[in-house]
């Protein structure tokens, strides 16, 4: 698994023998090293603060660590997780981790749908939910976490592979996909803002905050993309990608859904990525207007990884993951009375026998690729 800082030229790269390695960004420079970054324990998930200073880590022992790597020697564990971790054919699943825009909170998806936020700093405090006890009520998740005086707390029950999950632009809205529609709660302390926003039959895939957090863009089965309003959940456009993406593909059989939704930086766009025919739309936020609509990238059906804004909005990367993982920058010329003409698309990088454990990430203010494949070698990509 590898992490890009945002604001620093520092790469988290763990390996399948246990390493965990600091990387330069551009010289590729060992900046630190450890052998067995948590002992015996399997690493699941691996992410990296905006500064590149702190590293957080999610083991298949249900322990959640922290690692300031440049004045500590080594992780240290700031919370235990209730529930398992699950694998399908060596698929790991039902886990989740990710550092908030600020850096401040911490997002675990674990187990059986069950969400938590930590404090992203110091001490491991949970802002979803209230303290309970240590076995679940009714319609709460089996997920949970252990605090230092043995009490569990809570877990808000979300839905969909892995936690669909968008922030505002300043951390202090995050958006999940949960029973009865989409929901978003305060990262301050953990209240609910609102829920029930979006479909109520399950069929929401993906999700996008808006940088503000007003609005929400919800991707669904069948292939719709409907924006609604956070505070009154009322819907204020919706798009329908229709039609067939060539290669055999029917879309009766397999509907266009849109596995991957992001807002530009400026939130007067939307990108999306079909989950089936690999291709990628741009929609302007304001009407739901087609502005952009990509040519079919080649390869089969195939899952999205990621999409990835530079910040002047006017160039995307995306990823997708179908047996092998294929990753392309858009770049956009000035918008004209008949929408944005595609100036370059390109493949940044193609990695073949594309395996779990081979994750894209992207750094979008320098645009440096780092993807690490079943074997765990590190590959690069430089733009500009």
């Amino acid at each position: 698994m590898v992490r890009i800082a945002d604001e620093a030229p520092v790469v988290a790269a763990s390996f399948a023998d246990g390493r965990l390695l600091l990387l330069h960004a551009r010289t590729k420079d060992v900046l630190k090293s450890l052998p067995a970054a948590t002992g015996a324990a399997e690493l699941w998930r691996l992410d990296m603060d905006r500064s590149g200073d702190l590293v957080a880590l999610l083991t298949r022992d249900n322990r959640v660590w922290h690692w300031r790597w440049r004045t500590e020697d080594a992780p240290h564990v700031v919370a235990t997780l209730s529930g398992e971790l699950g694998t399908w054919e060596g698929w790991r699943f039902g886990a989740a981790l990710e550092f908030g825009p600020a850096g401040k909170r911490l997002f675990v998806g674990h187990a059986r749908g069950g969400a938590l936020l930590l404090d992203g700093e110091e001490k491991a405090i949970v802002t979803f939910g209230d303290r309970g006890p240590a076995s679940p009520q009714p319609g709460e998740a089996d997920a949970g976490i252990v605090d230092e005086d043995g009490k569990k707390w809570r877990a808000v029950r979300a839905t969909g592979f892995d936690f669909p999950r968008s922030w505002s632009k300043d951390g202090e809205r995050l958006a999940l996909i949960t029973e009865g529609g989409c929901s978003v709660f305060s990262t301050d302390d953990g209240r609910l803002l609102a829920s029930g926003i979006g479909p109520e039959d399950g069929s929401a895939e993906s999700l996008a905050l808006s940088p503000e957090g007003d609005h929400l863009v919800a991707g669904c089965y069948g292939g719709a993309l409907v924006k609604y309003e956070v505070a009154t959940g009322k819907e204020i456009w919706r798009h329908l990608n229709t039609g067939s993406m060539g290669m055999g593909h029917d879309p009766s059989i397999f509907p266009l859904s849109f596995g991957a939704v992001q807002f530009s930086p400026d939130g007067t766009l939307v990108s999306a990525t079909t989950t089936t025919g690999i291709h990628a739309v741009l929609l302007r936020a304001s009407s739901g207007e087609l502005a952009w609509k990509g040519k079919h990238c080649g390869g089969r059906m195939g899952e999205p990884a990621e999409i990835v804004w530079q910040p002047d909005s006017k160039s995307f990367f995306f990823a997708f993951v179908s047996g092998v993982m294929s990753i392309h920058q858009v770049r956009l010329r000035e918008e004209s009375a008949s929408g944005f003409a595609e100036e370059q698309t390109r493949a940044v990088g193609t990695l073949p026998d594309f395996g779990w454990d081979g994750v894209g990430v992207f750094n979008g203010s320098k645009a440096i690729t780092a993807v690490s494949d079943a074997d765990f070698r590190l590959l690069w990509a430089t733009e500009g």
